[in-house]
C-alpha cells in the first residue's frame, strides 16, 4: 500500500541520523524515497537517507549483508542522479533523456569494470541501438558501449529483443500489439516468425544483406525500413509476452 509509506510532517532536513538506527525506520524510509514521486517524500530524504546509511555502514552490514547494503546505496545514488532529470522532463525532454542516458553509461561502465567475462545488460530497445534509428537523435547506450566505452569498446554485441504479440505500455498507455496483423509480407520479424512456426528465434545479423538499407522491421509502433546491422547485431523472436503487474 503506497500510503503505508507516506512520511508524517517532518522535513528532511529535519531528520539527523540518530532517527534512522532503528533498522525498521531504515526499510519503511528507503521504500518511501525510492517512491518519492509518488508519494510526496522530500528529495532532500534520499541523501539524508544515504549519509545515514554511510554513516553506520559496519551496523547495516551485519544486518543486511554486504551484497544488499551495497543494492540499498547504490539504488539510493541512482536516485539522487535522477531527481533532477524527472524535474526536467515536463519541459525539456530531450535533455532529460540525455541526462538519463548519462547516468546509464556511468552505471554500466561501472559495473562492467566489476566483472570479469561475458555480461548482459538488459535495457529497453531504443537504448539498445548501436546507431541511432529509433527516439530522441543522441548517443544511445550501446553506441557509446560499443564505440566509445573505455571497458566495452569493441566488445559489445547488441541483441534486440522483440515478442511477436503481446502488450506494452507506450507513453504511459497500455497497449496491445500483433505482428502477425501489423507487419507487411516481406518484414523481417515476420519473416523469422512463419518460418519457424512462431516459435522462439535467434537471427545472428552477419550476412551482408542485413547491411543494406532496404529491410522493413516491425518495432510495434512503426515499420522502419533499415540496414539492421547497422542498429543491432541479432535479433530474438519471442512468440508471446505480458506485462508482470504490480499488486
Amino acid at each position: 500500500n503506497r500510503r503505508t509509506h507516506r512520511l508524517r510532517r517532518r522535513d528532511a532536513d529535519e531528520v539527523s541520523v540518530a532517527h534512522v538506527a532503528d533498522e525498521v525506520q531504515v526499510r519503511r524510509w528507503f521504500a518511501a524515497a525510492v517512491h518519492e514521486r509518488s508519494c510526496g517524500v522530500p528529495d532532500g530524504l534520499v541523501a539524508v537517507l544515504g549519509a545515514a546509511l554511510e554513516a553506520e555502514r559496519t551496523r547495516y552490514n551485519m544486518l543486511w549483508g554486504t551484497a544488499w547494503l551495497h543494492i540499498v546505496l547504490e539504488t539510493l545514488e541512482i536516485e539522487m542522479a535522477s531527481l533532477p532529470i524527472r524535474r526536467l522532463w515536463s519541459d525539456q525532454e530531450d535533455l532529460a533523456i540525455d541526462l538519463r542516458e548519462d547516468v546509464m553509461k556511468q552505471l554500466c561502465d561501472r559495473r562492467l569494470g566489476e566483472v570479469t567475462g561475458k555480461t548482459v545488460v538488459n535495457v529497453g530497445l531504443s537504448h539498445a541501438q548501436k546507431q541511432h534509428l529509433r527516439g530522441t537523435s543522441q548517443e544511445w547506450l550501446a553506441d557509446y558501449l560499443v564505440h566509445r566505452s573505455p571497458v566495452a569498446a569493441g566488445q559489445t554485441e547488441t541483441v534486440a529483443v522483440v515478442p511477436a504479440r503481446g502488450e506494452a505500455y507506450v507513453s504511459d498507455q497500455l497497449t496491445t500489439f500483433d505482428l502477425t496483423q501489423t507487419s507487411p509480407a516481406n518484414e523481417l520479424l515476420r519473416l523469422i516468425g512463419e518460418s519457424t512456426g512462431w516459435q522462439p528465434a535467434f537471427l545472428p545479423l552477419d550476412d551482408p544483406l542485413f547491411e543494406r538499407e532496404e529491410i522493413p522491421v516491425n518495432f510495434h509502433d512503426e515499420v522502419r525500413v533499415c540496414a539492421p546491422k547497422r542498429h543491432f547485431d541479432a535479433f530474438i523472436l519471442l512468440p508471446e509476452s505480458h506485462l508482470i503487474v504490480r499488486r
